[in-house]
């Protein structure tokens, strides 16, 4: 069970690097064949967004640290140094999950596992532990398009919407249970969802000081200069790196192939359950395993944490179970 110590962020320092990170960490198990979930947070809520997992990871048999990101090389370097400042059990194994547009920083990290600038003792570390990867609610940064339709609706897009009311506007809308369409695979039924008012939206109901706990960062892109940049990306270069770097070097470095999951809350908002479905349409969920969780939003870890758990258990199982040695 996590203690109140485990609410405190902690810091690592990157060896022979002038950098350090904070980090969240639920604690020792008992258990000495638990899996330890390394949380990558989105753009805007992060620090705190992943605190009520922590006293839960436990009953799950997982132990929980969220890292605060940086640039990929520095980030392949900081799990590995908490690998060994967490002084993880032979038996143990690890899983990186990431959430929203964290999952930009998966490409970075295991490119910089298979780069010069990680060195064998490190690549041994990850070829021992690493047992899989799980992209929540944002499988887009994979490279999939992110728009399938010009008459996709976004908020930070809508013309309507005055500037200075965007961002509220984005948390109600990100953030609401929307209704949980199951027609196969119709992005225009997908697009139309509506959110339901009841029950209300999470981020516009937490109290002002947790919110700041939760959004505070040193980031100074602002949302419609971030939806911008998204704007220009090539899907199409980001798909071929990340084929390259979790199919072909993982089977290079690590010596197997580490499983992929893409869960995504069936009541999210379109952007987070289109990707999941784009991979099924396309026949490439074989490699990019997906997992539907009913009645989840974009915020279930804040909303439903044990039930969070519950799926990235699953996956970890799952993994094992496919023989990822």
């Amino acid at each position: 069970m996590a203690s109140d110590s485990a609410m405190i962020l902690k810091t690592v320092n990157v060896p022979n690097y002038p950098v350090s990170f904070t980090y969240l960490d639920s604690g020792h198990l008992e258990s000495s064949s638990y899996t330890t979930i390394f949380f990558l947070h989105g753009y805007i809520y992060h620090a705190s967004i992943c605190e009520p997992l922590l006293p839960l990871a436990a009953a799950h048999n997982l132990r929980f640290s969220r890292v605060a990101e940086e640039a990929g090389l520095y980030l392949a370097l900081a799990i590995d140094a908490l690998i060994v400042e967490l002084g993880l059990p032979e038996e143990a194994d690890i899983a990186l999950c990431a959430w929203s547009l964290g999952t930009v920083f998966f490409l970075a990290i295991l490119d910089a596992i298979h780069s010069e600038f990680v060195n064998e003792e490190m690549k041994e570390r990850f070829r021992k532990f690493l047992r899989c990867l799980i992209v929540y609610d944002h499988a887009g940064t994979l490279g999939i398009p992110l728009l399938p339709d010009q008459t996709a609706y976004f908020p930070l897009s809508d013309p309507t919407i005055p500037d200075e009311d965007k961002t509220r506007v984005l948390e109600e809308w990100i953030s609401s249970l929307q209704h949980d369409e199951t027609h196969p695979h119709s992005f225009q039924k997908l697009n139309d969802k509506a959110p339901l008012s009841t029950p209300p939206a999470t981020l516009p109901e937490i109290p002002a000081s947790t919110k700041e706990r939760l959004t505070h960062t040193t980031a100074t892109t602002t949302l419609s200069e971030l939806h911008a940049i998204e704007q220009r990306a090539r899907p199409d270069l980001v798909g071929l790196t990340n084929h390259r770097v979790t199919y072909f070097e993982n089977r290079r470095t690590l010596g197997k192939e580490v499983k992929k999951y893409v869960v995504y809350g069936s009541m999210s908002a379109w952007t987070c359950v289109w990707p999941a479905w784009w991979l099924e349409i396309e026949g490439k969920d074989k490699d990019n395993i997906t997992r539907r969780m009913e009645g989840a939003n974009h915020l279930m870890t804040w909303d439903q944490p044990s039930e969070f758990l519950t799926h990235v258990r699953w996956c970890i199982d799952h993994a094992s179970q496919a023989g990822c040695e």
